[in-house]
């Protein structure tokens, strides 16, 4: 199931904080805006689900991300930063999964360049070191089916750990192929900010994607 946004969704700071009028009313409990919370992370803390957990099936993640956002509104009073709300979010969401993994004997598994083999995991580092291609354009390049696979469910994994708005103009720019003139409208920004917005993105997912490596020679 994809879960759209509202128009206006992503309208909040980079770093994933809220405007504060919005914050105040949803510390306060107000339901519409808890409402447009659920509205503007549900999909991409759906996407998290079913990449941190593969083996989620569609219902299962739809359950899990349920369950997670009742823990939100019972835990919101805790999050004192706006700021800290995205990040808190995720993490309410991974707790929720581990619970569900442990009720169904299941481990979670992150992901590392172990997954590949030789050949591509060199690929990859080369690649992700080049300033000219975004990582995610090996997964054209992989011969292997398995090591597609692998390298798939690991783009989505470090693209999960990202702030809501890299994630965002990543995948309209990699996956849906958007223009410089088409991610700002995607984003209601001037085309300048976007271009701004992109190379952030691209070297934030650069830096987690390299993280995974840093034990890889």
């Amino acid at each position: 199931m994809v879960h759209e946004a509202p128009p206006g969704a992503q309208a909040g700071a980079d770093d994933g904080g809220l405007p504060e009028p919005e914050w105040l009313l949803l510390r306060a409990g107000d339901p519409a805006a808890q409402e447009r919370l659920y509205r503007r992370y549900a999909d991409p803390l759906y996407r998290a689900l079913r990449a941190w957990a593969r083996w989620l099936t569609p219902e299962e993640a739809e359950e899990v991300l349920g369950e997670a956002f009742v823990r939100v509104l019972r835990g919101l009073a805790n999050v004192r930063d706006p700021a800290a709300l995205e990040g808190w979010l995720f993490t309410v969401a991974r707790n929720a999964l581990t619970d569900r993994a442990r009720r169904r004997g299941r481990e979670l598994r992150v992901l590392s360049f172990d997954a590949l083999s030789p050949a591509a995991r060199s690929e990859v580092l080369g690649r992700v070191r080049s300033e000219g291609e975004p990582a995610g354009s090996v997964l054209e390049r992989l011969a292997e089916r398995e090591d597609r696979e692998q390298l798939g469910a690991l783009v989505d994994q470090v693209l999960a750990e990202l702030p809501l708005k890299h994630q965002e103009i990543l995948r309209a720019k990699f996956q849906d192929g958007m223009g410089r003139a088409q991610l700002a409208a995607r984003l209601g920004i001037s085309p300048e900010a976007a271009a701004a917005l992109l190379y952030r993105a691209k070297a934030a997912f650069r830096a987690a994607f390299r993280k995974r490596a840093v034990n890889v020679r």
